[in-house]
């Protein structure tokens, strides 16, 4: 069998079962599911719309041919929106909303014009065209327009995930939204690999189909199937709490703050709250009985660090001084983990070695 179909078909395969399980998933945040959902089974029309033309059903049904092009500027638009709805939350469906998808009704209009109002002998011959390999050099812009568009909505899709990590960080002392930056990163990845193929497409038209085609198609396969997985096992983020609270002004004055931060070492070293994997913002705020907005500049501005820096630290520290004192043989990570308040393994093994230049299993290893 023509390995291009194989491939396309185990894509397709792939995207249809991630789809339909993000569609009708209503954990989390089923909104963003439902983009998510949209997305893959949009993505796996896409692969069958390869494999249709490939087998030449197009060339019997030529008003039906090249519609799917258009799907390619539809990717950027729901990955922005998915990772805006999955960062902030609840996105008001308003006529902005509506323009992400302009180019998309652009690229529709542009197919009607210029290729669905020639007679049916004119649009076979295209087809065929299509089909040899032969890609015209007047489809050069296009495809440059296409990769663009989509290469710009996954780097606004990533300042924002980058600016909800940072939110994030000043309210809770444990979270992961990781996965979404990696899955961001693998459709780059994907991109990169689909540039290559399309240049390789112009100067070696031959091994096109044999060679570059499958394996780009196959490689999109894993790396997404890969993230999909293990984004499946991460509880949905948050809507940022501190959102709307960024805009107002602090009425804070140099004693309070440094009242604050004498309070907030006294409550970490007297109560060790951050021994809660739970352990947030609004907590720290009400045991000292100073609302979180006075609470948060005060841990970044007067201690230099955010809510989430300063209780891991702690975190750390509590766990050197366990892996330092012990004297239990079956003592193990994973216990120390839980008991100094991570959730998360990579979590904390990324803390630790950020911290001690070492990984857990090598700190205990040398006490």
């Amino acid at each position: 069998m023509d390995p291009v179909i194989v491939a396309s078909i185990i894509c397709i395969t792939l995207f249809t079962l991630f789809g339909a399980f993000s569609l009708m998933n209503e954990s989390g945040n089923p909104r963003a599911n439902r983009i998510l959902g949209i997305f893959f089974l949009l993505w796996s029309f896409d692969f069958l719309d390869g494999i249709l033309l490939i087998n030449g059903y197009y060339y019997d049904h030529p008003d039906f041919a090249l519609w799917g092009d258009s799907i390619v500027f539809l990717y950027g638009p729901l990955l922005y929106l998915y990772t805006c709805e999955i960062t902030r939350g609840k996105l008001k469906m308003n006529f902005k909303i509506f323009l992400h998808f302009l180019p998309f009704v652009l690229y529709l209009c542009l197919i009607a014009f210029l290729f669905h109002r020639l007679p049916s002998d004119s649009k076979s011959g295209i087809l065929r065209d299509i089909l040899s390999n032969y890609t015209p050099i007047q489809a050069a812009p296009m495809i440059v327009i296409a990769y663009a568009h989509i290469i710009t909505y996954i780097l606004l899709s990533k300042r924002q995930v980058n600016k909800t990590t940072i939110d994030l960080n000043n309210f809770y002392s444990n979270h992961d939204i990781s996965w979404l930056n990696s899955l961001l990163n693998a459709f780059l990845i994907i991109l990169s690999l689909s540039i290559f193929s399309d240049i390789f497409h112009f100067f070696h038209p031959d091994s096109y189909l044999n060679i570059a085609l499958p394996i780009t198609i196959l490689t999109m396969g894993v790396v997404i199937a890969g993230i999909m997985i293990k984004a499946m096992r991460r509880p949905v983020p948050w809507q940022n709490p501190l959102e709307n609270e960024k805009s107002r002004v602090s009425d804070l004055t140099d004693l309070e703050s440094q009242k604050i931060a004498e309070l907030i070492y006294e409550v970490f070293d007297k109560e060790k709250p951050f021994l809660d994997p739970e352990f947030n913002l609004d907590d720290l705020s009400n045991r000292l009985s100073f609302n979180r907005r006075k609470v948060s500049q005060v841990i970044n501005t007067r201690l230099k660090r955010n809510f989430f820096d300063l209780v891991n630290g702690y975190r750390i520290d509590t766990a050197k001084e366990i892996f330092t004192k012990n004297e239990d043989p079956n003592l193990t990570v994973l216990e120390v983990m839980f008991d100094v308040g991570f959730s998360s393994k990579s979590s904390f093994n990324t803390q630790f070695k950020k911290r001690t230049g070492l990984t857990p299993t090598e700190f205990m290893n040398l006490n």
